[in-house]
Parts: C-alpha cells; structure tokens; sequence
C-alpha cells in the first residue's frame, strides 16, 4: 500500500506545479479535476499504521483544493 500513496503523492504534487505554470482554461480545469481525484483517492486509501499521511496531513497540500480554480 505504501507504492500507491507514494504515487499518489507525486502525482498530487505534478498537478499542483501545473496548475501553476498552465495559462489556458481548459487544461486549469482538466488539472484540476485531476488533482481533486488523486486528493479524494488518497484520502480513501487505507493506512496501515496510525500516523501515515494523507491528503489532509501532508505539508503544502491543502485538503480543499477549491482555491485552485481560477475566477476567469
């Protein structure tokens, strides 16, 4: 289990730097759509000991990711 949360992870961390750098609408909004999934997946993997962490728990991951979206 813990591959899938490292992947998870990373992945979560790709989205949030592109989100940063893409300029057009359509690929904020695909990101973003991928960035919730992987937060939602992440937050729905079991964790084998207490303390492991999660979406919620990981420095500069925001749980919420609603302000990511952009207001144009």
């Amino acid at each position: 289990m813990d591959l899938d949360v490292f992947v998870r992870e990373q992945n979560i961390t790709r989205y949030q730097r592109l989100l940063n750098s893409s300029t057009g609408s359509a690929e904020r909004q695909t990101i973003f759509k991928l960035l919730a999934e992987e937060m939602s997946k992440l937050k729905s993997t079991p964790h084998e000991t207490a303390g492991k962490r999660s979406a919620e728990t990981v420095p500069g991951r925001p749980a919420d990711t609603t302000h990511f979206v952009s207001s144009s």
